[in-house]
């Protein structure tokens, strides 16, 4: 009888531990709000050496302003992209209290030096989804026109 107890001890935990399931946490995904996905907005730092100072800037593409429709983020993001960081340490410091999560980096070997890009994220629930099947960006082959 007490081996009995003793097994249904040891063996309890070991059965419920395995009936619990984490997520999958591979990469920046989208962070959920409920039942509703929220998309990402992604930019960059950009540290660049310049006259043996770094150069730190902060950098989204014109499609990303387009996409994005909440007027307060919009703002934000232009004000960020004019102001100019004294250091990667201060600009990573400032959009992490502006909610922004700071990414992977990659580094880029240019003709006037190496530059550091570090990938930043933020949820934006006012965007707009792109259309793909849009206008052209290239001319068409049978009309010669855009």
């Amino acid at each position: 009888m007490k081996k009995m107890i003793l097994m249904v001890v040891l063996v309890l935990p070991l059965a419920l531990s395995a009936q619990k399931t984490k997520p999958a946490t591979r990469g920046v995904e989208n962070t959920k709000m409920g039942e509703m996905t929220v998309p990402m907005v992604y930019g960059e730092i950009v540290v660049t050496d310049q006259q043996n100072r770094d150069n730190v800037k902060v950098r989204f593409d014109d499609a990303t302003m387009r996409l994005v429709q909440g007027k307060v983020q919009k703002m934000e993001m232009d004000q960020i992209e004019r102001f100019r960081f004294n250091s990667t340490l201060q600009a990573i410091n400032y959009l992490s209290a502006l909610g922004w999560t700071i990414g992977d980096s990659y580094s880029m070997e240019r003709r006037t030096g190496s530059e550091l890009h570090i990938i930043i994220s933020q949820p934006s629930p006012k965007m707009l989804k792109p259309d793909l099947a849009g206008e052209r960006t290239t001319p068409s082959k049978e009309t010669g026109k855009k």
